[in-house]
């Protein structure tokens, strides 16, 4: 059995995906939130979920020009709804964003 406590990825955005001054855009941070929280929410099972809400919030502009790290963990279950928090952090461990999810399990 694998251990979902924590999930992290190395992340360098692309260039098109930042602002005029060097900041990842906003829409992109929110993504960056919101897909690794998928997979900290279901674990190992093979099931398919959808995001039911996202509750972010972004403590610093998130630069382009750095390694940044996604980080994604999950925050247990009541019957179908799946709950998981994430963080964008640069590679040095500050918390840029954060957010909790709740995702919905389909199918039994």
């Amino acid at each position: 059995m694998r251990d979902w406590s924590l999930l992290a990825a190395p992340w360098q955005p692309a260039p098109d995906l930042l602002d005029t001054d060097g900041a990842v855009r906003g829409e992109f941070v929110w993504a960056a939130l919101d897909c690794p929280g998928c997979f900290a929410a279901i674990g190992e099972n093979e099931r398919t979920a959808v995001l039911g809400e996202l509750h972010a919030e972004r403590l610093a502009p998130v630069p382009g020009d750095a390694p940044l790290v996604a980080y994604a963990w999950p925050l247990g279950q009541d019957g179908r709804k799946l709950f998981a928090g994430t963080a964008l952090a640069t590679a040095q461990g500050a918390v840029l964003a954060r957010a909790r999810a709740v995702w919905i399990a389909l199918g039994g």
